[in-house]
């Protein structure tokens, strides 16, 4: 199993045919003062595996500072991949896993990831650069 990626937006939803509409996607914030607070943003996965992997999983996500402590309590869900509407036989099973962070704490300056796990095993990071903003 894999982490294809994984993308930071304002939002996202449900568009036609099961499509996501990802509206403003970033990997850097400017607070004027610190601790901040972001007011809205969603992470956006999709994870692939091989198709021995079907069934349900265990996903844990850890938004984490640059010495790798938790900001948060980790984000922890259960999700499953199924072989059905896979558009081929041989394509790899996939879900999409979108997560909203409302009014997610930066306690500080400095480079963050959102940490990615599935069945205790580290799949991948996406960064989020947090900045002091321009007088």
């Amino acid at each position: 199993m894999y982490l294809r990626y994984g993308i930071i937006a304002e939002s996202v939803s449900e568009g036609v045919a099961g499509k996501k509409i990802i509206v403003a996607t970033f990997d850097l914030i400017l607070a004027r003062t610190f601790p901040a607070l972001h007011p809205q943003l969603a992470l956006v996965l999709r994870i692939e595996g091989h198709g021995t992997e079907e069934g349900k999983h265990h996903l844990r996500i850890d938004f984490v500072d640059a010495d790798y402590k938790n900001v948060v309590a980790p984000i922890e869900l259960d999700f499953e991949m199924i072989k059905e509407g896979r558009p081929a036989s041989d394509a790899p099973l996939a879900a999409e896993v979108v997560v909203n962070a409302n009014g997610l704490p930066v306690p500080h300056e400095g480079n963050y990831e959102f940490a990615v796990q599935v069945d205790g095993r580290h799949l991948g990071a996406i960064p989020l650069y947090v900045r002091e903003a321009p007088a």
